[in-house]
């Protein structure tokens, strides 16, 4: 990937992150501002550990980690980068949660004895903030290691790798926030979708629900 390419991918990406903030803002102000935190207190962790690191010799400048608490960091920093193992963890927790929820709904509705499932909401709350946990400290992390490393001469790290972290790290942040702005378009989309839908649709969708509830 050229430089002009990669260039107006970034831009891109800033462009995302701007258009999401405008919009959280009018409505869920919070969630720019938290977001905004957990990028920040990443980075920060990651700007002094990587200072004391080098400096008590736990990192070379070639990038190799030494001792018990070279193995303890070099896991956590694999452990925090690793956004597929973070959401696929809040996913399998959330599945767990909502899945038999769900078959016990339609299995007890065949006797009529279906009731609403509960902490759907809440889990559905989990499984997003999980998901923009996991996206905004790797972000954090993946921007300042590597300006880091480069500014302090380690070995194999160049400009070219660094341009193309802050680009990963610029995504992810795209990523996280309009992983918010879907999530909270989701509590309008039903109101909005009931309107939508045909007469004879809504009927058959609350003639189903009364039909799986009716003994209970």
């Amino acid at each position: 990937m050229n430089y002009f390419v990669s260039g107006f991918l970034l831009l891109f990406c800033v462009i995302l992150i701007f258009l999401s903030n405008v919009k959280l803002a009018r409505r869920n102000a919070a969630d720019v501002r938290v977001v905004w935190y957990l990028f920040s207190l990443s980075g920060s962790l990651a700007f002094v550990l990587s200072f004391w690191a080098e400096s008590s010799g736990v990192v070379d400048k070639q990038g190799e980690f030494h001792g018990t608490f070279g193995e303890v960091l070099s896991f956590l920093l694999h452990a925090v980068t690793d956004v597929n193992a973070g959401v696929l963890i809040c996913v399998a927790i959330s599945f767990l949660i909502m899945a038999p929820q769900i078959f016990c709904y339609v299995l007890s509705g065949l006797s009529g004895c279906a009731s609403a499932p509960i902490f759907m909401s809440w889990t559905l709350s989990f499984l997003v903030w999980g998901s923009v946990k996991s996206l905004s400290f790797a972000s954090g992390v993946i921007l300042v290691v590597p300006t880091y490393a480069y500014f302090s001469d380690w070995s194999g790290v160049t400009g070219s790798s660094v341009h193309a972290m802050s680009f990963l790290s610029v995504m992810l942040m795209a990523i996280a926030f309009w992983v918010l702005v879907l999530y909270r378009g989701l509590f309008r989309f039903p109101d909005r979708a009931r309107n939508l839908l045909p007469k004879t649709v809504q009927k058959i969708v609350f003639g189903t629900n009364d039909w799986l509830t009716r003994n209970t």
